[in-house]
C-alpha cells in the first residue's frame, strides 16, 4: 500500500480549507449535530435539578432517591433512544417520561399529606379546641396518616401503596362530646371482684322458711383499681369528663372520704367517687329458702303423732305447714302405691265393661273417708296403667248390699267412680286431717274406734 504524505508537507506547514460547498454544509451539520448532544448531555447532568424533592416528608425520601436513581440510570442507558425516538419507535421516550412523573407524583403526595395535618397542627397547638377534642380518635387518625405512603413488596422488591396509610379528614376532629354512656362506663368495672362477707341467717319459725341474706364489698385493692380506671376514663374520654365536671363534689365527699380517706380535691376524685358509688359499695342479695331442718324435724314429729294416735297427729298437723304437710301426705301415697305394686299386675273390668291392667291399692280407714262421695265410702282403690288412682264405688240396694249384675259380678257405680290424680288424691287426703269429727284413725281405728273390714265382698272387684 502507498504512503500517502500529508498536504502540509508541501505547502510550509500552512492548512488549506477546502471551500467546496458540500464540505462546509457537512462541516456545519456536524457541529450542530455535536451541539445538540453537548445539550442533551447538559440535560441529562441536570436531570435532579428538575426534580425538587424540598418540602417532601422523610417517610418518602428512600422511595424517592430509589426511583430517581433508577430514572438517572435508565437515561443514560438510553441516550441514544431518546435523543432520537424513532430508533425504537418512542419506547424509551415513553418510559422516561412515566418515570418523571412518578417522581412529580411522589413529591406532590408528601407534600400534600402534610397539608391534610394542617387542620389537626391548629387543633392541638390550641389548648381551647384540643381540650374539647376527641383525642383518641385523633391520635388514630395522625398515627395512620403519619405511616409511609409506600412500602417496598417482599417479593418483587417495588414500591407499593401502604395499605395502612389512611389520610385525616375533618370528621377525625370531634369537638362536641358524645352524650355520656352509663352502661359503657359501668361495663369498665365488670371484672373487679367483691369480697363475700360471711351470711347471716332469720329464720320464720312459722313457716319453716328461712332468709338467708349475704354480703359482698369492695376491698382496698379494688377500690384503689375501680379509682385508676375512673380517672383514666376521665382523662382520655370526652364525654366522661363533661359529665363529672358537673357533678356536685359536696354530693360525694362524704362518701369518697369514708372509702378513700380524705375529701375530694381533684376532678380525678370526683371520678373515682361517682365510679364506686355506682357501682355500690356493698352488694346485699337476700333469699328466701326453705328451713330443712325445721321441716326435718316437723316430718319426724308427724310421723310420731301418727304412731302415737289421733289426739297427737292433730296437735302436730296444726303446727306443721302447708308445705310439710303436702310432704308427708306423699309419703303416705308412695306407702300405699308401694304395698299394691307388691301384690303384682292385675287385670280388671272397669266401668264400661272392659279389660285393663292395674294394681289393687291397699284402702286404709284415712283413705277411705279421705274419698268418701254422697257419704259413701269406696269399696276398692287402684292404680291405672295412665298413672291415675282410682276409687271404686259399687251400687248398693236399700240394705246397704253390693248388687250384682247378670254375669255375676259386682255393678260399679259410674258417677263416683271417676279417675283421680295424685295432686286430687294428696288435697283429699290432707282435709282429711282438717276435719275436726273425722280425723286421722290410728293403727287400724276407724272413726268410731272400730276395726275397719276390708271388705272381703269387693275382692272380687280387681279380679
Amino acid at each position: 500500500m502507498a504512503l500517502i504524505n500529508d498536504q502540509r508537507l508541501y505547502t510550509g506547514g500552512s492548512e488549506r480549507f477546502d471551500t467546496r460547498p458540500h464540505v462546509q454544509l457537512y462541516a456545519q451539520l456536524k457541529a450542530k449535530e455535536q451541539a445538540n448532544k453537548d445539550a442533551f448531555d447538559e440535560y441529562m447532568r441536570n436531570l435532579n435539578i428538575k426534580v425538587n424533592p424540598a418540602g417532601m416528608r422523610n417517610n418518602e425520601r428512600r422511595v424517592f432517591e430509589d426511583k430517581l436513581s433508577k430514572w438517572q440510570q435508565y437515561g443514560m442507558q438510553n441516550k441514544e433512544q431518546l435523543r432520537n425516538p424513532r430508533k425504537d419507535g418512542g419506547r424509551a421516550s415513553m418510559e422516561f417520561q412515566a418515570g418523571y412523573q412518578d417522581l412529580q407524583n411522589i413529591i406532590a403526595r408528601s407534600k400534600g399529606v402534610e397539608e391534610l395535618k394542617k387542620p389537626a397542627v391548629e387543633v392541638i397547638t390550641d389548648p381551647n379546641k384540643y381540650d374539647r377534642v376527641n383525642k383518641d380518635k385523633l391520635k388514630t387518625a395522625l398515627q395512620s396518616t403519619d405511616q409511609d405512603l409506600y412500602i417496598q413488596d417482599p417479593k418483587t422488591g417495588a414500591w407499593v401503596d401502604n395499605p395502612e396509610w389512611r389520610g385525616i379528614s375533618v370528621s377525625d376532629i370531634e369537638f362536641n362530646a358524645k352524650p355520656f354512656d352509663q352502661g359503657k362506663f359501668r361495663g369498665l368495672f365488670k371484672d373487679i371482684k367483691r369480697q363475700e362477707q360471711a351470711p347471716t341467717m332469720i329464720k320464720d319459725s312459722k313457716n319453716m322458711t328461712q332468709t338467708v341474706t349475704k354480703r359482698a364489698v369492695f376491698d382496698e385493692p379494688a377500690k384503689d383499681q375501680i379509682a385508676e380506671i375512673a380517672v383514666t376514663e376521665y382523662m382520655s374520654d370526652p364525654s366522661t369528663k363533661e359529665f363529672i365536671d358537673k357533678l356536685d363534689p359536696s354530693e360525694y365527699n362524704d362518701f369518697f372520704k369514708k372509702n378513700y380517706g380524705h375529701d375530694i380535691q381533684t376532678e380525678g376524685d370526683l371520678a373515682a367517687a361517682y365510679a364506686l358509688k355506682t357501682q355500690q359499695e356493698e352488694l346485699i342479695t337476700s333469699e328466701l329458702k326453705d328451713d330443712l331442718f325445721a321441716q326435718r324435724k316437723a316430718m319426724a314429729e308427724l310421723n310420731d303423732a301418727y304412731a302415737k294416735g289421733r289426739m297427737y297427729m292433730r296437735r302436730a298437723w296444726s303446727k306443721a305447714d302447708k308445705a310439710t304437710q303436702d310432704t308427708w301426705v306423699d309419703g303416705q301415697i308412695d306407702g300405699i302405691i308401694a304395698k299394691g305394686k307388691q301384690g303384682g299386675e292385675v287385670v280388671y273390668t272397669d266401668e264400661n265393661d272392659n279389660k285393663r291392667l292395674g294394681f289393687k291399692l291397699p284402702l286404709d280407714p284415712t283413705m277411705a273417708k279421705a274419698l268418701t262421695r254422697d257419704k259413701q265410702e269406696p269399696d276398692a282403690l287402684r292404680l291405672n296403667s295412665d298413672g291415675t288412682i282410682q276409687p271404686v264405688f259399687l251400687i248398693r240396694d236399700d240394705s246397704g248390699k253390693a248388687v250384682r249384675g247378670k254375669k255375676g259380678e259386682y255393678e260399679i257405680n259410674k258417677t263416683l267412680s271417676v279417675p283421680l290424680t295424685r295432686e286430687q288424691i294428696r288435697a283429699a287426703y290432707s282435709r282429711q286431717f282438717g276435719v275436726k269429727q273425722a280425723n286421722l284413725e290410728m293403727g287400724g281405728m276407724d272413726g268410731d274406734g272400730d276395726e275397719r273390714s276390708s271388705g272381703s265382698e269387693t275382692i272380687g272387684i280387681l279380679d
